[in-house]
């Protein structure tokens, strides 16, 4: 049985007044998307699909890694919700042999294959549970839905993301606690914040 990861990456980022899916947060140039797509090709996840929207031209212009499927959703605008269940859609008609997705997003950045693999393997323990992401204050994605759920997330409004969900089934879900910082970078400020901290912790790593 296969797991997918759908990251979500339609947005226009409006406050941040660029692409943010193709702004550099590395060094050696690799990008938001890129980082995030990454992520889950490098982790055991067995498909990685991609939602595009508002600069799905552009994006696939630059290019993504041929590991990945994209797709484009030309709803983006009503929400999340339908990219959500776009990407649901893709996955049901492609794969017969899925078992669950994961569920994450294009500007998070400290998210890596390792946790990826932590969401699947406490998949793999409890398949009949929702796995997500515990925050101080909030549950979150990345989060792993199984089959099952895929229903509920198709139902989801077009504005509502999978927090919603998260928070209606509440009892079936099993939080974890992130090994990583969560940050917003939503601003030209929050982006030149991040990458400073991200140049200084790497000459720090020199030291």
């Amino acid at each position: 049985m296969a797991i997918a990861t759908i990251i979500l990456a339609a947005g226009s980022a409006s406050r941040m007044g660029k692409i943010k899916q193709l702004l550099p947060i590395r060094a050696e140039g690799i990008t938001f998307l890129e980082n995030a797509l990454q992520a889950s090709i490098k982790s055991d996840a067995t498909y990685t699909v991609c939602v595009l929207g508002a600069y799905s031209a552009e994006i696939l212009d630059y290019g993504l890694p041929e590991e990945c499927y994209s797709i484009t959703n030309p709803e983006w605008n009503s929400g999340m919700g339908s990219s959500i269940a776009k990407g649901i859609h893709y996955v049901i008609d492609n794969w017969k042999d899925i078992e669950g997705v994961v569920i994450t997003l294009a500007d998070q950045p400290n998210v890596t294959a390792y946790y990826i693999n932590t969401l699947i393997a406490t998949h793999k323990n409890n398949k009949n549970y929702i796995v997500a992401t515990a925050y101080e204050k909030s549950i979150g994605v990345p989060a792993l839905f199984p089959k099952a759920y895929f229903k509920n997330l198709l139902k989801l409004e077009a504005k509502e993301g999978a927090k919603k969900l998260l928070q209606v089934l509440k009892e079936k879900v099993i939080p974890i606690k992130p090994d990583f910082n969560n940050i917003d970078v939503d601003t030209p400020d929050d982006y030149e914040n991040f990458t400073k901290k991200i140049s200084l912790a790497k000459k720090q790593d020199l030291l």
